[in-house]
């Protein structure tokens, strides 16, 4: 799988962020008191990052950097990373992604922070994995969307296509979703003209939108939101009876536009979900409930 980092974050906000974990857990002046006070300055060995569990990877491709923050200016406090497998694998139940080599010191200091991105992002991979495959055999994919923890935005979403899932919008920026809340001074009988002239303002206001969306949660309002320039519906909280009308009078009215449900997603409603036609599934769950992947960090030499 072929997934690029920095699509989703750029290497000044990792470095930021890897700045700020790090001075969380050692404080402005970078002190780790337990390995000053018990491991040797000069002792080196090696460490591997190894799964306790069967899931997709993600966060891998950040362990550079980690590392190379934690590394010292002399040769002896550096730590070298040897990536084993990339973001995106499937792995299982011992499975070692990668190796750390330096000095002890530094491996040591550094194993919570790297331990807390992967574990996390894996986390978000592997829930994804679980829904996209619930999804196989029908037309639709599984969405992320900006249920996101501040600051991991771009760090979350690359995970989610690590677990093979899909980029909803990245934020309000490059993408137009008009929910119920924009909508809610309209009567349904204005809906139709006032989509049509916003969606003709959006274009000629802003380059290289995304797309443009509205939210309906009735079947008469989607009736009344086709054919007005729009690309997608977002189908909110509908049964799956009223997600296969959706389908229905989309194709009999407005055939171009996508169909997304949302609401009432889990692992156990999802594949049903999936089964009414619709093209897009989008899970909140994904990035603001999934539970961290388990990891450990073996000492395998010294």
């Amino acid at each position: 799988m072929d997934i690029n980092l920095n699509d989703f974050v750029t290497d000044k906000q990792l470095d930021n962020l890897i700045m700020t974990a790090m001075q969380e857990d050692m404080g402005v002046a970078h002190l780790d008191v337990t390995s000053e006070t018990f491991i040797p300055a000069d002792l080196r060995g090696q460490a591997s990052m190894v799964a306790r569990e069967t899931g997709k990877l993600a966060g891998i491709a950040l362990l550079h950097k980690v590392a190379a923050a934690y590394s010292g200016s002399e040769p002896t406090d550096q730590i070298e990373v040897e990536l084993l497998l990339p973001d995106g694998s499937t792995i299982t139940q011992g499975d070692t992604v990668a190796r750390f080599t330096g000095s002890m010191r530094r491996i040591l200091s550094m194993e919570r922070v790297a331990l807390n991105l992967v574990t996390h992002l894996s986390g978000v991979a592997s829930l994804t994995w679980q829904y996209a495959e619930k999804c196989l055999d029908t037309n639709a994919k599984i969405y992320d969307t900006r249920k996101t923890i501040p600051g991991l935005r771009g760090l979350h979403k690359y995970a989610v296509r690590c677990g093979g899932g899909a980029s909803h919008r990245m934020g309000l920026y490059d993408a137009v979703l008009i929910k119920d809340n924009h909508i809610a001074h309209l009567g349904i009988d204005d809906l139709h003209q006032a989509l049509t002239e916003a969606v003709k303002r959006a274009h000629s206001k802003f380059d290289n939108l995304k797309f443009i969306q509205v939210e309906v949660d009735t079947l008469n309002q989607l009736k009344q939101v086709l054919n007005t320039g729009i690309d997608m519906v977002l189908l909110d909280n509908m049964t799956n009876e009223q997600l296969r009308e959706a389908v229905v009078i989309r194709d009999s009215q407005d055939p171009g536009v996508q169909l997304e449900a949302s609401g009432r997603v889990n692992l156990q409603t999802v594949q049903d979900i999936a089964k009414t036609g619709v093209d897009r599934i989008s899970v909140g769950a994904l990035t603001h409930s999934a539970p961290v992947f388990d990891f450990g960090l073996d000492i395998i030499e010294q």
